[in-house]
C-alpha cells in the first residue's frame, strides 16, 4: 500500500491522507471537542470534518478542522443556497430557545428597541403578545413584556407600578389607592404570570437597583423552571444585586442592554449541555 509521507502525486497524496491513521485520529479528535454536534449551527449530527484553513495541510492543528452537518458543510462549500443555520432551533445550554420575555423597568431610553427593534411600536396590553424578532445571527425569536393597562387618559400603569406616558414611555407621578388601580394592577400581574410561564427564556436588563418589579418577575421566572439571563451595567452595583444575580441562569455585564444581549449568544459553550 502507498504511504501519503513518500507520494509524488498531489492529488494522489490527498486522498491517500484522507485515508490514513493520522488523518483518522484527527477526525476523533475534532469529534470528541464537538460531541457529535455541527459546530455551525449546534443542533444537527455533525458528519464532516472541514478544513477551515489549509495552510497547515498535512499538519493541521485542532483549530484548523471543525465539524459540520451535512447541510453546513454544503452551505460553505457553496453546494446549498440558503444558510441551513436560519431553520435550525435556537438553543442555549441545552435548552431550546423561542420565546423570551423581556423583564425590567420602562425607562426612557427604551432599552428594549436594541434587543426587539419592534418593541416600542408595540401597545402594551394585558394578553400576553408576542413578537416576531432575532437573535444576532439572524435566527428568529420571540418576545413579549412587559404589561400595562390604562388607568385614566393617555396614561397606563406598567408593571413595575411607574405611570408612562403612551407612546413616550415616560415616567410620571404614580397614582395609588383607587380601586380600578387596584384591578388593573391585578390584570398586569395576571399577565405579566401568564407571560413568564409561556416562556422559554427572561432577559432582564438591571440598571439600577429600585427595580422592584424586576426582581419579582426574576423570582417567579426561577420558581417555574425558566432560563433566566441577567444583564447588568455596573460592577459595584452587582455586589448590592448579589441575590438575584446568583439564582439567575447566566450573567452578562455590558454597558447597555443591546451589548449584554448580543454577548450572550457569542459565547462558544452556549450550546453545550
Amino acid at each position: 500500500m502507498k504511504d501519503w509521507r513518500t507520494c509524488t502525486n498531489d492529488r494522489e497524496k490527498y486522498q491517500l491522507y484522507l485515508a490514513s491513521r493520522e488523518w483518522a485520529v484527527l477526525k476523533e479528535a475534532v469529534r470528541a471537542r464537538s460531541k457529535g454536534v455541527c459546530e455551525r449551527c449546534h443542533f444537527e449530527v455533525g458528519e464532516n470534518v472541514h478544513h477551515q484553513t489549509y495552510e497547515r495541510k498535512y499538519q493541521e492543528r485542532l483549530d484548523d478542522l471543525v465539524h459540520f452537518c451535512r447541510p453546513c458543510h454544503e452551505y460553505v462549500s457553496g453546494k446549498r443556497g440558503r444558510d441551513p443555520v436560519l431553520d435550525a432551533p435556537v438553543i442555549a445550554y441545552g435548552r431550546k430557545i423561542s420565546k423570551v420575555y423581556l423583564a425590567g423597568k420602562i425607562t426612557n431610553d427604551l432599552w428594549r428597541d436594541e434587543i426587539f427593534p419592534n418593541w416600542s411600536d408595540w401597545e402594551g396590553s394585558t394578553s400576553p403578545t408576542w413578537m416576531d424578532g432575532a437573535i444576532p445571527d439572524g435566527r428568529d425569536i420571540y418576545c413579549t413584556g412587559p404589561f400595562w393597562v390604562d388607568l385614566e387618559g393617555d396614561i397606563r400603569e406598567a408593571h413595575c407600578g411607574a405611570e408612562i406616558a403612551t407612546g413616550e414611555h415616560a415616567q410620571g407621578q404614580e397614582k395609588r389607592g383607587s380601586e380600578a388601580a387596584s384591578s388593573h394592577r391585578f390584570k398586569v400581574i395576571d399577565s405579566s404570570k401568564d407571560a413568564i410561564s409561556d416562556s422559554d427564556m427572561v432577559f432582564a436588563w438591571i440598571d439600577s437597583t429600585d427595580c422592584f418589579g424586576t426582581l419579582v418577575e426574576i423570582g417567579f421566572a426561577v420558581g417555574k423552571g425558566k432560563f433566566v439571563l441577567v444583564g447588568i451595567n455596573d460592577f459595584d452595583r452587582s455586589q448590592e444585586m448579589w441575590f438575584p444575580l446568583f439564582i439567575a441562569t447566566a450573567i452578562e455585564f455590558a454597558g447597555s442592554a443591546g451589548d449584554a444581549w448580543a454577548q450572550f449568544w457569542k459565547h462558544p459553550h452556549l450550546n453545550m449541555d
